[in-house]
């Protein structure tokens, strides 16, 4: 009889099927191991990206830590100082860095909860959460202490008893609501499983305990080069604990990656340009390989390319523009799809109608007029001389002894005509054109700023020691003449630092009868006093001296 038997010897059939039992038995052997293999990860927090050149750090700062043995980075918010222009770039920074990045938000990448769209429009969600090797790490969203309520305590009871839980937000216990509300009833129940809880805002280390929760508040990690900061090496053994290592950033030798970015750049280096009808703007662009494009956009518009790439063109239509003042900005991408570190940028401004019968614009250096001074005294730093830079009205701490600015403004009238023999002041107005903000709130009620004529003669090399005695205000104090004007500033933009100045328009019209006064005396006038009232905020604004003519303070006098 003859048949297709097993060509093989029995004792090979035997040695394949030990061999692979072999290899299944290692592969789970491996797993395992790797599983209870300590997880070591990098944190930071704060980093407050606000300028081209902290774009230009967290490149840096990606590649000077890969050789840290470290599996991944979490960054616990305040990615931006309101700055959200700056998010996508951060974004693809991190991608293209060997080192994964999970970033979650802080109150100055969403502008306090008033704007998550900043966020959700460059990263998936405002929280989320990724195990890794059988951790669950939570990215909890704390600007806004209950949206992510709902998919918490989802998320939780998803997880396992006995699993392994780090907890990350960028409020720490203090800041949301500890031990009662917030996050933290919720994690209650979990107490056991939850390794640590991470967090930043605070801008100091800080060790707490919530209940049985371990909580550590990271120092910031700013990418200011004049400001200090700190890294973090967080090990987690597998047994329930974690070990933190704090390293100064300063320390680090920061190393760019050896394919550099592309540059680009306006001819004109002015920065500011006036469209009437259209004009042509053209530049350069350069790569240590290749331009793939340029682009430009006004304001948060869509990116549009330009003509041409190492030396590029774009034509902008003053009739496609709304009056004003527009931000233009330009980057460039390399044949490797890295963009520009940041961006050029110019204000482009498109003429404001004139001003109707009977009413007078007077602004430093325009229509012939140059008698607008101004100038800010602090008084957190006394000594301190200020001319020349933006006018604050600035007020922080307990008794506004962290900080406290006010602004000093005249405009010499000698020689102002008016329209005919018997008119009188109608309407004045103030206009100036804010530059940053902070902590500015839509709430009613505060943001407050008082307006008084100043008493005495100044100079713009003043200080606050040499401030006029009237009015002569403090905000810990209820001294001095009552305010003929208290008004609260409007929240200009959500962003920190405003890009180009926007106007804000001070009614002035009680100081009808002072301004008809000094019309007839000059010598008595001494301008007036912008003054903050006790509150927590800050807001600055171009002086007279800004490069650009159009963003200088502007007063505006009506007569009938």
């Amino acid at each position: 009889m003859s048949g297709k038997g097993n060509r093989y010897p029995r004792w090979l059939n035997l040695l394949v099927l030990f061999f692979l039992f072999f290899l299944v038995v290692d592969y789970f052997i491996c797993s395992r191991l790797a599983d209870h293999k300590p997880v070591k990860f990098l944190a930071i927090t704060d980093t407050h990206i606000a300028a081209d050149s902290d774009l230009g750090r967290w490149r840096d700062f990606l590649h000077s830590v890969d050789d840290r043995e470290a599996e991944f980075l979490i960054v616990l918010g305040d990615v931006v100082g309101h700055a959200p222009e700056y998010l996508e770039p951060i974004r693809e920074i991190a991608e293209a860095a060997g080192l994964p990045v999970y970033f979650l938000p802080g109150n100055h990448d969403d502008n306090y909860a008033r704007n998550p769209e900043w966020w959700t429009s460059v990263f998936p969600g405002m929280y989320y959460a990724f195990e890794h090797r059988g951790t669950h790490f939570i990215m909890n969203w704390s600007t806004d202490s209950t949206a992510s309520h709902q998919w918490l305590s989802a998320y939780l009871d998803s997880i396992p008893e006995g699993a392994r839980i780090v907890f990350c937000q960028h409020h720490p216990p203090g800041w949301s609501s500890a031990p009662d509300s917030g996050p933290w009833p919720l994690l209650r129940p979990r107490a056991e499983d939850i390794i640590i809880a991470l967090s930043g805002h605070h801008h100091n280390r800080r060790s707490d305990t919530v209940g049985n929760i371990l909580s550590e508040t990271l120092d910031n990690c700013s990418l200011d080069s004049t400001l200090d900061g700190h890294f973090y090496e967080i090990t987690l053994p597998g047994n329930g604990t974690a070990r933190i290592g704090e390293f100064p950033l300063k320390e680090l030798a920061l190393r760019s990656p050896a394919d550099s970015p592309p540059t680009v750049r306006l001819e004109d280096t002015s920065g500011y340009f006036v469209v009437e009808n259209t004009i042509e703007l053209q530049g350069f662009a350069r790569d240590d390989r290749a331009v793939s494009l340029v682009e430009w956009c006004i304001g948060d518009g869509s990116w549009q390319r330009c003509d041409g790439r190492d030396n590029w063109k774009v034509t902008l239509s003053g009739s496609k523009l709304t009056p004003g003042h527009h931000l233009l900005r330009i980057r460039a991408r390399d044949n490797r799809g890295q963009a520009t570190l940041g961006f050029e940028r110019a204000t482009v401004y498109v003429p404001e109608p004139e001003p109707g019968p009977g009413t007078v614009f007077l602004r430093q250096d325009l229509n012939g007029y140059s008698g607008c001074r101004d100038v800010t005294v602090r008084g957190h730093d006394p000594e301190s001389r200020t001319e020349g830079q933006d006018l604050e009205c600035w007020v922080y701490g307990e008794q506004a002894d962290d900080e406290f600015s006010e602004i000093y403004i005249a405009f010499d009238l000698t020689g102002l005509r008016k329209p005919g023999a018997s008119s009188r002041i109608k309407g004045l107005k103030l206009v100036l054109y804010c530059c940053r903000q902070n902590s500015l709130s839509p709430e009613v009620g505060d943001d407050l700023y008082r307006v008084a004529a100043a008493g005495e003669p100044w100079s713009e090399s003043m200080n606050y020691l040499e401030r006029p005695k009237e009015p002569g205000w403090h905000p810990s104090e209820d001294e001095g003449p009552e305010a003929v004007i208290q008004g609260e500033w409007p929240v200009p933009a959500g962003r920190q630092e405003i890009r180009p100045a926007v106007p804000l328009v001070l009614d002035m019209s009680a100081f009808a009868q002072t301004v008809e006064n000094w019309l007839r005396r000059p010598g008595d006038n001494h301008g007036w006093v912008i003054s903050p009232v006790r509150e927590e905020y800050n807001i600055s604004f171009r002086s007279s001296e800004f490069p650009f003519p159009t963003l200088r303070p502007r007063l505006e006098i009506t007569f009938e």
